[in-house]
Order: C-alpha cells, then sequence, then structure tokens
C-alpha cells in the first residue's frame, strides 16, 4: 500500500573521488554506445578499451598477459574453455546489453583469471515488442594482383552478414523473451590455383628416373580461408518481485572453415 508523507524527504549523497575499497580498473559500455560505435564484433568492442589488445587470430590480451590469462562470463556464468583459455561461446554485439572489462588486482570473487575478466551482460525481453534487423555486404579490393591472386575478381556479395532480433512479453509484467540470430559468410582473401587433385599420382621413370607428376586440376581460383557461421541466441525473463530477476538463457554457434 501506498503511504504518505507528512513532509518532504530530501537524501543528498556526493560520489567519493578515490574507492578505496576498489582494488581493479573496470571499463563498462553500454548498448547505447555499442548501437552508436562502427563495430560488427564484440572483439572490436574490446579492442577500444584501455590495455586490451587483440591479435590478428582474434585472442585476446589484457595488459600484456597471456590469452589463456583472462576469464570470460556470460550474465556471470564462467564460459572460458579449460584447454586453451578462450572463451567457448561467442555473443552478437547487438545482443549486449552491457560490456564489462575488469583488469589489474580484480577481487578474489573473480577466479581461475590473471591478467583480466570480460563479462557480457546479454539484453532481456520487456512489455514492449521490439525487433531489428540489419544486414551488408562486401568485398576485398586491391591493387596489388603480383601479391593477392584473383582480387581482381570482385563480388558485392563476397562477405555477407544478416542479424536479426525480437523481444517481447510472453505474460505481461511476469514473463519475457529474447531472441537474437546471425548468419556471416567471409569468401576469404586468399586464393590459390587448383593445379593438383588427389588423385594424381607422381610416376618416376625407371630408366630415366625423371619424375612426372600428373596434374588433372582445372586451374580455377580457389578461396583458402573460406568461412561459414550461424549464431543463435534465446533468453527467457521472469520477474519475481522486488526487482529480482530468474533468466535461462540458450546460445549455439556453428563454424565452417574450408
Amino acid at each position: 500500500a501506498s503511504v504518505e508523507l507528512t513532509e518532504e524527504v530530501v537524501v543528498v549523497a556526493t560520489k567519493p573521488l578515490v574507492k578505496m575499497d576498489l582494488t581493479a580498473t573496470t571499463s563498462i559500455v553500454g548498448d547505447d554506445v555499442i548501437s552508436q560505435l562502427p563495430v560488427a564484433e564484440v572483439q572490436d568492442i574490446l579492442r577500444l578499451q584501455a590495455g586490451v589488445v587483440v591479435s590478428a587470430g582474434g585472442d585476446i590480451h589484457i595488459r600484456g598477459g597471456r590469452a589463456n590469462q583472462v576469464a570470460y562470463q556470460i550474465d556471470g556464468v564462467p564460459v572460458t574453455d579449460v584447454y586453451d583459455g578462450s572463451s567457448t561461446i561467442n555473443v552478437n554485439q547487438n545482443a549486449v546489453q552491457e560490456l564489462q572489462v575488469i583488469s589489474g588486482a580484480f577481487n578474489a570473487e573473480y577466479g581461475q583469471a590473471q591478467s583480466g575478466v570480460v563479462n557480457l551482460v546479454t539484453k532481456d525481453g520487456n512489455n514492449n515488442f521490439a525487433g531489428n534487423i540489419q544486414a551488408y555486404s562486401g568485398d576485398y579490393v586491391s591493387d596489388k594482383t603480383d601479391i593477392f591472386s584473383n582480387v581482381e575478381d570482385v563480388s558485392p556479395v563476397g562477405i555477407r552478414n544478416i542479424e536479426g532480433s525480437l523481444s517481447g512479453p510472453i505474460l505481461k509484467d511476469d514473463l519475457f523473451f529474447y531472441v537474437n540470430g546471425r548468419y556471416y559468410f567471409n569468401s576469404g582473401s586468399l586464393y590459390g590455383q587448383r593445379y593438383y587433385l588427389i588423385s594424381d599420382r607422381a610416376i618416376e621413370d625407371p630408366q630415366t628416373q625423371q619424375l612426372n607428376v600428373q596434374q588433372s586440376g582445372d586451374k580455377e581460383y580457389v578461396s583458402m580461408n573460406e568461412s561459414e557461421t550461424v549464431y543463435g541466441q534465446g533468453k527467457v525473463t521472469y520477474r519475481l518481485f522486488q526487482g529480482l530477476k530468474l533468466s535461462y538463457n540458450f546460445l549455439i554457434e556453428q563454424r565452417d572453415y574450408k
């Protein structure tokens, strides 16, 4: 029940310039900032943070530490690969509500990490239905034809990305959903010519000892680093009481390299 006060109560608090109990450096990026950045991957957002370096292979290094010294979390749940220390699951940047990068002498609550912690908070649904869809395409272009083979063969859809999301209520004020999906294809930037097939053989002449190698290939240009990736995420949130929420989050990812 509502309670009416006879007099107005004003509470004033000032933020301290130095927090004595804060031992770690924390960088927080919200979805309002992410939506304005020209980025397509979460790694692109991490690259913009101080002390974070992303290698050409996608490995993340924080403050000079090794790639396996970073702990990854999604909604507070650890998703670090115990084999090589990388993240076992990738999240689309449009599905990120908040990105937290904790580096330095972080608190004891963050275990299994030496150089930093990356925590992704995913989006929830609400009482309003909302959707988003975006797409882009392109290709690699260069005048260095002596280095890059077949680069003059430009395809407008050599690189294509399609992503969409939908959120809304299942039961108003109580149960909500959020789904996100993405398809990404990259034809690659490195090409080679098909001179040989796996059925070709090398035959040595017993008299001249000359080696004759069969060449049954059609000499067509073939991409050497083509990739295709499908992402999917779904989240169901149940609001209990006083802002307490119970969420079930599932993510899928499939990658194919040729």
